[in-house]
């Protein structure tokens, strides 16, 4: 199994640097939108080259940006419709320690093992709306200047030589954008009554 996992993750590495060579906006909204899948199934490690690569290049990282940000508050949107939504105590028990686990920690597994891939809808929704805020965080010039993830993650959003600016504020907003369109739409299209008799 470990051969095989290291030849995917080879060949998405590969082919993602060749589209991020032709259009990055586009690549990385891509990527923001299959990001949580990535993680699902182990393949997200397969960009850690990509970041360091353009650290070393440029100074700071797009791909890391829509990764540790953007995709964090996608699913942790999820889980406040699905928190709001709800009706069982231990199905918003598991949304409120998941959303709080993805929107400060920036970690997603939590939210995408406990209930968004059960669920499979909130699952599309915060991948749709990682989409919406990868490509608007890219096009507004937002940047990730170490690695570091969501709200404990915020100074890496400062620029080493210009400090606070545009590219500060465009994360910032589109990070918010993202979670409460993910929160809206899940709440309203996300849960259902018989995601609810699913879970014990």
């Amino acid at each position: 199994m470990g051969p095989i996992l290291t030849i995917a993750m080879n060949t998405v590495t590969s082919f993602v640097q060749f589209l991020y060579s032709i259009a990055p906006a586009i690549t990385g909204a891509i990527s923001g939108g299959l990001w949580l899948l990535l993680v699902s199934v182990g393949l997200s490690k397969a960009f850690i080259p990509l970041f360091t690569a353009d650290f070393a290049t440029m100074g700071y990282t797009l791909f890391g940006l829509v990764a540790f940000f953007i995709a964090p508050m996608g699913i942790g949107g999820s889980m406040v419709g699905i928190e709001l939504r709800a009706k069982k105590k231990s199905v918003k028990s598991i949304a409120w320690s998941a959303f709080f686990t993805a929107v400060i920690a920036g970690i997603t597994e939590p939210g995408l093992f406990g209930l968004a891939i059960p669920a499979k809808k909130p699952l599309l929704i915060a991948s749709g709306c990682n989409v919406i805020g990868s490509m608007l965080v890219l096009l507004f010039g937002g940047k990730l200047y170490t690695l570091s993830s969501a709200v404990l993650g915020i100074p890496a959003l400062i620029s080493p030589s210009k400090g606070i600016g545009l590219s500060f504020w465009a994360v910032i907003i589109c990070c918010i954008i993202t979670l409460v369109l993910s929160a809206t739409l899940t709440y309203f299209f996300g849960w259902s009554q018989e995601n609810e008799d699913s879970f014990e």
